[in-house]
């Protein structure tokens, strides 16, 4: 589905509803420019507060000005909507700010008042370009999509883990392919993995076409000493897994690699180091439209 696309400028008062949300090669000189454009992109953006939460929501839900800055915002049929993450980033020569959301299923019954493991949300997304406006910089609203993928557990998203870093990889036909670090608790048991994006810029080929997909997420990492009692239950363990992206002959989206330290359980119930032979490897599958072990 082609984004919802408005000719709106968010002029830099909007800062009040902010919360800090084959052609021929270049010459020399033209590169050079290129790098200078992009600068002053960051520099300028740097300056600017970004959409805020509430704005976010209000894009993608098309809620009316009475919204806070704050959320859930109340949807029909007892669906709310959260604002879950904000990413600002650069991609062929423009600075974007994405704001990614998600709401919650709808409930029409009380009988359905306790959530399922299975339950997920369903993830949407606003997106702004930085342009110029009467000569300063703002903020300018590109477009939105009420559906991008589904994710979560127990009517909730994963939640984003601001200890580990975002990965991005900008393939050579001008798509971003973001990895955003989640961790799920359950159980006495956090599983750390990555939540995969793609964004495909620009006018849509088609309706049906979206220009931000959730591509599924990849495990990287685990933890249990909310449930090992000092290893008196199971064998205490804690691993981490650093993400890289390798690109493909020929162009397409990257592999990823999920390269494994720390410690997991075996047989016998016994813990043991991981290694290099740990690692994960996935590719994209475009059957199912995510990343599959290799």
């Amino acid at each position: 589905m082609a984004m919802t696309r408005y000719a709106v400028i968010l002029p830099v008062l909007l800062g009040t509803l902010a919360a800090g949300c084959h052609a021929k090669a270049p010459d020399a000189a033209s590169r050079d420019q290129t790098a200078s454009t992009s600068q002053n992109a960051a520099n300028a953006s740097a300056q600017l507060q970004r959409p805020s939460p509430a704005l976010v929501l209000g894009s993608i839900y098309q809620a009316g000005g009475s919204i806070g800055d704050t959320s859930p915002l109340p949807l029909e049929n007892g669906s709310e909507a959260n604002f879950w993450y904000g990413h600002e980033f650069e991609l062929n020569g423009k600075r974007y700010y994405t704001g990614f959301a998600y709401n919650t299923p709808a409930k029409y019954s009380r009988e359905e008042s306790y959530p399922a493991p299975d339950a997920q949300v369903t993830l949407t997304q606003a997106t702004f370009v930085l342009r110029e406006n009467d000569g300063e910089p703002a903020w300018s609203f590109e477009g939105a999509e009420p559906y991008i993928g589904e994710f979560g557990s127990y009517e909730n998203a994963d939640t984003v883990d601001a200890a580990r870093q975002v990965k991005s990889h900008a393939t050579v036909d001008g798509r971003l392919l973001l990895a955003i670090p989640t961790k799920v608790f359950h159980s006495g048991n956090s599983s750390l993995s990555y939540a995969l994006f793609l964004f495909v810029p620009g006018e849509q080929p088609d309706v049906d076409a979206k220009s931000w997909t959730y591509l599924g997420s990849v495990a990287a990492g685990e933890e249990n000493s909310a449930a090992c009692d000092d290893g008196i239950v199971m064998p205490c363990i804690s691993s981490i897994g650093t993400l890289t992206f390798t690109q493909r002959r020929g162009g397409g989206l990257p592999d990823i690699r999920i390269a494994m330290t720390g410690t997991t359980i075996k047989a016998r119930n016994t813990a043991r180091k991981l290694g290099p032979e740990d690692a994960v490897s996935y590719s994209y599958d475009s059957q199912t439209k995510t990343y599959q072990v290799q």
